[in-house]
This record gives structure tokens, C-alpha cells and sequence, in this order.
């Protein structure tokens, strides 16, 4: 599989939640990805960007390819948010795990 994709570092997955989304459980309000891109033709490298909606997230190769409606990006564990790492712990292996089910 081609991973020449765009690059999300210091990342972490948000929900996507507006106002009238208050009564949806947070498991299954939309989710996406939050961080600095880095190798994207639209944006300059570093820019903080929220994605849109995630659509599948493959892992291949030991790193992620995340789809979202238009784009995909690669999220590599190294690169995790260190916040969001402290805040929820083995954030890549979890994804991993759930990937593969």
C-alpha cells in the first residue's frame, strides 16, 4: 500500500461534536483527528488541523492510514499528543487492537 500521505504529529482523536449533538453518547458521536500536518500540498507544515469525519483507519506497515471523506493520513505512534497519551494510555495500542477486530 502506497504511505506517502500527508503526516498528522502531536496527535489525538476528538469527538465531533456541535451543540446539537449533546444527547448522542460520546462512543458514537464522529471522530477525527486533531494535530499539525505535515507533507500536505494545502497546508504549510506544522499547521494545526482538525479532520473531517474518520471513515476507516488501516494499519499497515506499523503505522495508521487514516480515511476521512476526502483525504488520508498517516498517524504514527510516536507522535501521539503526550497529553492525550497521559490523559487515556496506551492510545496506540488500543487503535491497533480495534483496527484488527
Amino acid at each position: 500500500m502506497k504511505l506517502n500521505y500527508p503526516e498528522i504529529k502531536n496527535w489525538c482523536i476528538i469527538d465531533n461534536c456541535g451543540y446539537d449533538d449533546i444527547y448522542i453518547a460520546s462512543e458514537l458521536r464522529p471522530k477525527r483527528i486533531f494535530g499539525h500536518v505535515y507533507d500536505n500540498s494545502k497546508f504549510e507544515d506544522g499547521t494545526i488541523v482538525a479532520t473531517s469525519e474518520i471513515q476507516r483507519m488501516i494499519y499497515e506497515q506499523g503505522v495508521i492510514i487514516v480515511e476521512t471523506k476526502n483525504s488520508k493520513y498517516i498517524i504514527r505512534k510516536e507522535t501521539i499528543d503526550e497529553k492525550y497519551e497521559n490523559q487515556f494510555g496506551n492510545v496506540w495500542e488500543k487503535l491497533v487492537k480495534n483496527i484488527e477486530r
